[in-house]
């Protein structure tokens, strides 16, 4: 039997408009698929693409809406007559299929809305649980216990002057030496303190680790709370100072230092508290010993270990999220002595009076890095990066720079005495009286990789081979002193000494002419 279409309005376009619907359906229940199997949040993407979708679309959808009103109104007004068995069946048909159209176009918008609804909904409801999981950190962070010590008062004189030390049965003092027959002890006495619960707080600080790691939108905010954390429990008022840096403190005549005669300094208290243990004379504060003071201080507590680790090893995409939103890493004013920094990425962080004796930067990257009066005496610091790193007034005496790269870094008045420089990299570095050149013949041993585009002015390098290779790319002028068996290169100014002015503008134009 021959079937055919009755003379009713387009019903092809019916049947192409509800393959379109379909279409359109299957797009929206992905959506809400998509929504219900990620209860983290909508990605904005996705979201985004759905609404470019449905606004392509919308033309197509207020056509086909007109379209199936007018399809019904004009089946309403042409039906068939009631002999007409074929006919009349194919009307039904298709008032059911323009009903269908209709419904479907009706159902779309508001199953998009459904879908941005529940969206919204599910980002408020992460939103919240992700405030309180940070408010439990928070007060995790200053978490405390009760324990229980015995200690005791001991009193004793030194060299005829009193003095009194606090003992802990767990942890005895460590007297110096004393005036014979002057010791006396106190009894025992069980003492309740209240100390920090390190397990609680380094629980919180893993468990604000995990809350950057989940949401990007609070990942400056926990790195917020880590730096403060740090700048309230390790700040620079509680580093140990060196028997080298209390003398030296004593007898420099400054507006910190006390002036007293060596002796006197020798004699000080505060001198005799640093040396406990030592028993270093002035004579004996040498750069060695200095290493062997930093090999006793006690590595860094563990809460903050923990939480200079988390910060160093933030992952690639929040670094990009921080430089967009222009945050830096505030570490101001922090004591991170004894830390292990190795491989910590800080780059552009704030730092400045920080102090890092002996501490691990093994492979450290602090590009950028406001490191202004930090204090890096005999620190490990091989394969480090500071490039454009601020380090004028720093203290790096007896630091290892093995492999370092210092390019373009500004080192003015940085101290440098008896650091190990080998193999270093300086691109770009003004060796003049006004940043380096002062300290620089100090320096235990230099051998640089590379001082590609560095300018030299008034500084004596007679003590350091460095060949026609590392020369060949640095300018400089009559006043530099160079090791005899160095060559001065041609394009050195060799017949004149520039002054400040004159010299930088000449330097500036040999590193355009190298292409610096």
């Amino acid at each position: 039997m021959r079937i055919s279409w009755p003379e009713v309005p387009d019903a092809p376009g019916i049947l192409a408009t509800l393959f379109l619907i379909n279409v359109l359906f299957v797009m929206i229940y992905l959506a809400t698929k998509g929504v219900g199997a990620s209860p983290r949040r909508l990605e904005e993407r996705y979201l985004a693409a759905l609404g470019w979708f449905a606004a392509l679309l919308s033309p197509v959808w207020v056509s086909l809406l007109v379209l199936a009103i007018w399809q019904l109104i004009l089946l309403a007004e042409h039906p068939p007559q009631l002999d007409q068995g074929e006919a009349l069946r194919w009307h039904v048909l298709a008032i059911v299929g323009s009903t269908t159209m209709l419904v479907g176009l009706v159902s779309a918008p508001l199953a998009l809305i459904r879908v941005v609804t529940t969206e919204r909904q599910t980002k408020a409801t992460e939103e919240g649980l992700i405030t309180d999981r940070i408010n439990k950190a928070v007060a995790n962070l200053g978490a405390n216990k009760e324990v229980n010590r015995l200690g005791r008062t001991v009193r004793f004189k030194l060299q005829g002057d009193s003095a009194t030390e606090f003992e802990w049965m767990d942890t005895p003092v460590d007297l110096p030496t004393i005036d014979p027959g002057t010791l006396e002890e106190e009894s025992w006495t069980q003492i309740a303190q209240t100390v920090p619960n390190l397990v609680v707080r380094v629980g919180a600080i893993y468990a604000l680790e995990r809350i950057s790691q989940d949401s990007e939108r609070d990942h400056i905010q926990v790195m917020e709370i880590l730096c403060a954390y740090i700048r309230q429990n390790a700040p620079a008022s509680k580093a140990q100072d060196s028997p080298h840096a209390v003398f030296k403190r004593l007898t420099k005549n400054t507006e910190y230092g006390e002036g007293l005669h060596p002796e006197d300094a020798f004699r000080h208290q505060t001198y005799r508290g640093a040396n406990r243990g030592f028993g270093w004379n002035p004579t004996e504060l040498d750069t060695a010993n200095l290493h062997i003071w930093a090999d006793s201080l006690s590595p860094a507590p563990i809460d903050i270990q923990t939480a200079i680790s988390v910060i160093g090893r933030r992952a690639p995409d929040r670094l990009k999220f921080e430089a967009r939103n222009g945050y830096r890493i505030d570490l101001q004013g922090t004591n991170l002595q004894g830390a292990d920094m190795q491989q910590a990425n800080l780059k552009d962080a704030r730092m400045q009076g920080s102090r890092l004796e002996g501490t691990n930067l093994l492979e450290a990257r602090l590009d950028g890095a406001d490191l202004e009066r930090v204090r890096l005496d005999v620190s490990m610091l091989p394969k480090a990066h500071f490039t454009l790193s601020n380090l004028e007034q720093a203290s790096l005496r007896g630091a290892v720079l093995t492999s370092a790269v210092l390019n373009e870094a500004d080192l003015t008045g940085s101290t440098w005495k008896d650091a190990y420089a080998h193999d270093v990299h300086m691109e770009g570095i003004e060796f003049s009286p006004s940043t380096i050149a002062r300290t620089l013949p100090k320096v235990g041993e230099f051998s640089p990789a590379t001082l590609r585009g560095a300018g030299l002015r008034e500084i004596d390098l007679s003590a350091y081979l460095l060949g026609s290779n590392i020369l060949g790319s640095t300018f400089g002028d009559r006043s530099v002193t160079l090791h005899p068996d160095d060559v001065r290169p041609d394009h050195w100014e060799n017949d004149a000494e520039l002054n400040e002015g004159e010299f930088r503008t000449r330097w500036r134009a040999f590193q355009r002419s190298i292409e610096y």
